[in-house]
């Protein structure tokens, strides 16, 4: 009886174990998960937007599109399926147009050095991670016109 006990134990503590690592697993790249985040609503303020960005409304939205798709990737994500950030409104309102695409950006820059710095090559989307994430990173640029910043 003993013996069982302890056998259960140790099982319930094995499973507990590999239930804990597994959720720290899921938040190991908080960077990427924002930036994940704020593309999506970069992506809602592009296609409702009425101005054109300076002509690379296009480029910036599929530059957009392609790295939300990399991104989940990245994080093995099926959907919606991720802890959304709680940013209030408040949280934006330093800039003075564009919100979310000027935060996307940020956490774009952030998201890439994150990647860059992290082991392991992403089952082979490093490389296109880091690549998507910087294209995307220049056509918001662009259609923002901080080029010259």
């Amino acid at each position: 009886m003993v013996r069982q006990l302890c056998g259960c134990f140790v099982v319930l503590w094995v499973v507990l174990l590999t239930a804990s690592a597994h959720a720290q697993e899921k938040t190991v790249h908080p960077r990427l998960r924002a930036a994940l985040f704020e593309l999506r609503e970069a992506r809602r303020e592009l296609q409702n937007a009425r101005e054109e960005f300076h002509g690379h409304r296009e480029k910036a939205h599929k530059a957009v599109e392609e790295a939300i798709v990399t991104l989940k990737l990245l994080l093995n994500i099926e959907g919606d399926n991720y802890p959304k950030l709680n940013r209030e409104p408040d949280f934006y309102k330093h800039y003075h147009d564009h919100p979310r695409l000027r935060q996307a950006l940020r956490d774009l820059r952030e998201a890439h050095e994150e990647l860059r710095k992290a082991g392991g090559d992403f089952h082979g989307l490093k490389e296109r991670g880091l690549r998507d994430i910087h294209r995307a990173i220049e056509e918001i640029e662009l259609a923002l016109d901080e080029r010259h910043h």
